[in-house]
């Protein structure tokens, strides 16, 4: 939705995009601000801590990945590419291939999309879209990383709740996911 003329006008909802029930348009592909709130009411120490949010230009973004059930599956990302650049090599060497680490030029600098890291939300726990505070346009990643990024997280995800003891993820998303569920 925006404004133009004082008018508003209602953006048709493009694939993958989700109209929640608090009417925020949440849409696959784009960054959001998680509020503290989430971190409160899920105290999983293996939950990458939120950093001081402020939309206008602080916080850690998540990926909005995909939504299933009303829930979002958000991807952290971090700017500590090197060091998870080392964890992707290693996985690669191990099992032919990383699913759960995604290394990307994110809003012009080098980064990860952390899948390992996942978390589920609903809508009420996020703050605000991540955008560009010259040009208020939301930060994307490019077509490849963020088709990579959504099958990648869709497969982890099926891969958890087909055997919950894989250890492909460090946050208890099950838990978390039946939590949101019977709120």
């Amino acid at each position: 939705m925006r404004l133009t003329n004082y008018r508003v006008k209602i953006a048709p909802l493009r694939k993958g995009a989700f109209l929640s029930k608090g009417d925020t348009l949440i849409i696959s592909g784009h960054f959001y601000f998680l509020s503290q709130q989430f971190f409160t009411d899920f105290p999983d120490p293996n939950i990458l801590p939120n950093k001081q949010v402020n939309c206008s230009n602080g916080g850690r973004p998540y990926f909005a990945a995909f939504e299933k059930d009303h829930i979002w599956w958000m991807i952290p990302i971090t700017s500590k590419r090197t060091k998870f650049e080392n964890l992707y090599k290693q996985k690669i060497q191990k099992y032919g291939k990383c699913d759960t680490i995604v290394l990307a030029d994110c809003f012009g600098t080098l980064g990860a999309l952390l899948i390992q890291n996942m978390v589920p939300v609903v809508e009420a726990y996020i703050k605000c879209e991540y955008c560009n505070s010259q040009t208020n346009l939301p930060y994307r990643v490019s077509q490849a990383t963020e088709s990579t990024t959504i099958n990648n997280s869709q497969k982890i995800y099926a891969l958890v709740k087909t055997n919950p003891q894989s250890h492909l993820v460090f946050t208890n998303i099950l838990s978390i996911e039946t939590a949101l569920k019977n709120r």
